[in-house]
């Protein structure tokens, strides 16, 4: 063999034998108490798919759990278990930024609870944002009732409490549909929420409000990683309508900073929407991406370029989106010869086999294409990250003409188009 391609391959060799630096590396420890029953912990990692976290499962050997983080960038995470509730707290949460971060995880009247300490200064300085909030009358009376109020549904008023415990029951479209109808009348008459939940909710828009405030300083005056998640974060759920706010921000303080950062990547492909340049009435539709039937990534132009269209956004375990998907077939056997069609897109988890099973249950007879753990933001990008129902009328030029539209608005834009 020639000397210079072994020395080359011996080199290469020796390289890829090296351990792999990582820019950071975040030590998280703790200890489970006797009596817990937690044999596991989960590191859950945020990002924007509300329906889909990546996590880590580390078990728990003798009371004890130990696992490095390593990235090349800062990510906010948060520990739990299967048993306790998923949320973010100033106690279960933290930035792998380097350093160690210790967790101590037992049992309180009944309930795993999770505590932990560290001084490292991103997770340190994130959660202190929130100190005089926290300490304002109205977030303690929120917070108040939000304890006593939520775990007996006791925000509601009693007669829409019970139709909505009998809607997730009923398997009948017919019944399924009264009982929406008269939950929709409830809501109209200001008759949804007790007496109790509108003063809950009072308090949610007026601590909201704070939090906000509280957040829009944190950034422009911590430059930082921690200060890019609240960013993204406060983007990723479309519930404030002051995301125009965060993307100024993001744009005077963060833009040309924090490169190859996950974060960075979900602002940029965000600002867009939120600034009705893409995914809004009268804008060109966003041509996404997800899985055909044969496991390929086929793009939804594909399928309805040059056509007047309905791109379907839905998901096999949402019971309404499947019911508005079967309303939209007669509608579809009408117009498709005369150039109308759907493109399914399933919000899917793991695999699409639940979907396929469901569009054959279903007879549906349009294409569906399937997003798998929400990999390409498509939700997002059309500005419904939250929920996995969206439809989206498109021309044949592509231009978005309606979005949700019922089947009757349907049904008369279509017979406009092409009758």
């Amino acid at each position: 063999m020639d000397n210079k391609l072994t020395t080359f391959l011996s080199v290469a060799g020796l390289f890829l034998s090296l351990p792999v630096c990582y820019a950071h590396v975040t030590h998280v420890a703790g200890t489970v108490a006797p009596g817990s029953g937690v044999d596991t912990v989960l590191l859950v990692q945020d990002g924007p798919h509300p329906f889909y976290t990546p996590r880590v499962a580390v078990p728990v050997i003798d009371g004890k759990f130990a696992y490095d983080i390593q990235g090349d960038h800062a990510r906010y995470y948060y520990l739990c278990t299967e048993t306790q509730p998923r949320s973010f707290s100033a106690e279960n949460s933290f930035f792998s930024e380097d350093g160690s971060i210790n967790f101590d995880v037992k049992a309180v009247d009944g309930e795993v609870r999770v505590t932990s300490s560290t001084t490292m200064p991103e997770t340190v300085a994130y959660f202190g944002r929130m100190a005089s909030v926290e300490n304002m009358p109205e977030y303690k009376e929120y917070e108040a009732l939000c304890d006593s109020l939520y775990p007996a549904n006791l925000d509601l008023d009693p007669e829409y409490l019970a139709l909505r415990e009998k809607s997730w029951q009923t398997a009948d479209d017919a019944e399924y549909a009264a009982l929406r109808a008269r939950m929709d009348s409830l809501d109209r008459a200001g008759r949804k929420y007790s007496a109790a939940g509108r003063r809950l909710n009072e308090l949610s828009d007026r601590v909201e409000t704070l939090m906000e405030d509280a957040d829009s300083a944190f950034v422009a005056t911590n430059v930082s990683v921690a200060g890019l998640h609240r960013i993204a974060s406060r983007m990723w759920v479309p519930s404030t309508g002051r995301q125009l706010l965060y993307a100024d921000l993001y744009e005077k303080y963060y833009r040309g900073r924090f490169a190859g950062h996950p974060y960075v990547e979900s602002i940029e492909k965000l600002i867009p929407v939120y600034r009705h340049e893409v995914a809004n009435v009268g804008t060109r539709y966003t041509d996404v991406e997800a899985l055909d039937a044969d496991g390929e990534m086929k793009r939804i132009s594909t399928f309805i370029d040059g056509k007047v269209a309905l791109i379907d956004l839905w998901a096999s375990w949402c019971g309404p989106c499947r019911q508005h998907s079967r309303e939209l077939i007669p509608l579809y056997d009408r117009f498709s010869p005369l150039g109308f069609t759907v493109i399914g897109i399933g919000r899917e988890f793991e695999s699409d086999e639940a979907m396929r099973a469901a569009m054959v249950k279903d007879g549906i007879p349009w294409p569906s294409l399937a997003e798998i753990n929400d990999c390409n933001m498509i939700w997002t990008l059309y500005g419904n990250p939250a929920s996995p129902s969206r439809t989206v009328l498109v021309d044949r030029n592509g231009i978005i003409l309606a979005i949700d539209p019922s089947p009757d608005e349907l049904e008369h834009m279509l017979a406009s188009l092409l009758e």
